[in-house]
């Protein structure tokens, strides 16, 4: 119960940093929002990037 739930606060937070922080610099991914699928090959570094932006953040 308890990882599911951090799971699904990290995603909300995950989502929320990628809405700001992608969004803006990739018009292309508005379009992809709406049929979000999971990153591939080169998409996973960014991501990872993010993610680990992400613990920090919740850490601080």
């Amino acid at each position: 119960m308890e990882y599911y739930h951090n799971d699904r606060h990290k995603s909300r937070l995950l989502r929320g940093l990628i809405g700001r922080l992608v969004v803006p610099q990739n018009c292309a991914f508005k379009k992809a929002q709406h049929s979000w699928q999971p990153p591939i090959n080169g998409d996973m570094a960014e991501l990872k990037k993010i993610y680990a932006y992400a613990e920090e953040d919740t850490h601080a």
